[in-house]
């Protein structure tokens, strides 16, 4: 069975380069400190592929598929790809009702 995960909730811990989700997070989380589950350390923007330009934030890497696993990745995803048992889809697909 697949896990579908979105990729703009995706990060990579900066210490260990865990797989990080802040799916199911409130919408303060990125003011929060935010411990990586799998090495316990305090991860920061880097985690999330954020670097501040002046006084802005600017995305500049994403977690993508590097070989058989996650790395980062400099250009973003224009399409869904998986990791394993991992789907990641680049946004979420609109609802038809």
């Amino acid at each position: 069975m697949s896990r579908i995960l979105l990729l703009p909730l995706l990060g990579l811990c900066e210490h260990c380069n865990a797989l990080l989700n802040l799916e199911g997070m409130t919408a303060d989380t990125m003011d929060a400190d935010i411990i990586c589950p799998k090495c316990n350390k305090m991860t920061t923007h880097l985690s999330f592929g954020y670097e501040k330009v002046g006084d802005d934030w600017k995305k500049i890497r994403w977690p993508g598929k590097v070989g058989n696993g996650f790395g980062w990745i400099s250009v973003k995803p224009d399409r869904d790809f998986a990791v394993g048992s991992v789907e990641v889809w680049v946004e979420m697909p609109p609802f038809n009702y």
